[in-house]
């Protein structure tokens, strides 16, 4: 069974997730940057991948900025403990603990691809840019990356939310995908 501490983040987007599924004919492998607890983990165990399917999660399980008021005590072993409540017997599901530049950098150099990649790890343009940058290879022609808090306020300055990330990404991308969905989230199709 699964076990929530914190508030429900994911829930408000899964009509992005179901758009997206009806998109993509395979979805054997997805990544996740970003997994906190597992609700999105487990929602993609249950409802997206494919029944022998790979999960592959990048997260610190340390929280970011925004959660200095939130315990984050058990974080890694919370999002365990759900993922086991809802992984089937021939789904795997796999964590890479730190950073997500060093989690992609691992990713990369297994030659993994993906159908699907969420990235909704750190908020900070930055981080969010270097996010986008070293999944686009990872993702197979056909595949989508769909990117999290893309209307996050920027209320502590420009670079402290995704969307200048996301909008230099798509632009300089922009020959090579197509955007799908553009509301909370983007995300981009890939076609070369």
């Amino acid at each position: 069974m699964q076990h929530y501490l914190l508030p429900d983040w994911f829930s408000g987007n899964i009509a992005n997730f179901l758009e997206i599924k009806s998109r993509l004919p395979q979805r054997k492998r997805v990544l996740e940057i970003g997994s906190f607890e597992g609700r999105s983990s487990c929602w993609l165990l249950q409802n997206f991948l494919e029944t022998d399917g790979t999960l592959v999660c990048l997260d610190t399980f340390q929280g970011s900025p925004e959660h200095t008021e939130i315990e984050l005590s058990g974080l890694f072993d919370r999002w365990q403990n759900n993922v086991q409540s809802v992984r089937l017997p021939n789904q795997t599901c796999v964590a890479h603990v730190g950073k997500s530049y060093q989690g992609l950098a691992h990713v990369i150099t297994q030659n993994e691809t993906f159908d699907f990649i969420y990235v909704d790890g750190s908020h900070t343009a930055p981080d969010v840019l270097a996010d986008a940058c070293m999944t686009w290879g990872l993702l197979r022609v056909g595949g989508i990356v769909l990117f999290d808090d893309y209307q996050w306020p920027d209320t502590m300055g420009a670079l402290n939310c995704p969307k200048p990330a996301v909008n230099a990404f798509a632009q300089i991308y922009a020959d090579h995908g197509k955007v799908i969905i553009s509301n909370y989230q983007l995300a981009i199709q890939k076609l070369s």
